[in-house]
């Protein structure tokens, strides 16, 4: 059985326009972060810009029981490039900017 649902999920095409489940099973969101088509937040912060090619994320760091500002990380998203099965990858930024995220949190998807 697994062999045969691994292969038909080989076989999926995206949907044009996606919208979320009515019904779950619990295990979506892991299923979209190890598909690899998700952009997945490497350290915790405040999502400072986005834009449809990028997603900026201001890093916050304790020091001396202050949080101060760090690091910017950019997150570069992939925009119409072609798949094996002759689809395309079309990342849409899934945040909003003044958003704070953590790590492990999906930025965008598609």
């Amino acid at each position: 059985r697994a062999l045969m649902g691994a292969n038909m999920q080989r076989q999926a095409v995206p949907l044009m326009n996606p919208e979320s489940p009515i019904v779950g099973t619990g295990m979506e969101y892991v299923s979209a972060k190890d598909s690899g088509a998700a952009v997945i937040c490497k350290h915790p912060g405040v999502v400072e810009r986005v834009e449809a090619r990028e997603v900026w994320v201001r890093r916050y760091v304790e020091v001396d029981g202050q949080t101060v500002k760090g690091d910017l990380d950019r997150y570069k998203m992939q925009k119409f490039i072609r798949s094996n099965q002759g689809t395309c990858y079309n990342q849409r930024p899934s945040v909003s900017v003044g958003n704070e995220v953590v790590k492990g949190e999906i930025l965008a998807d598609g």
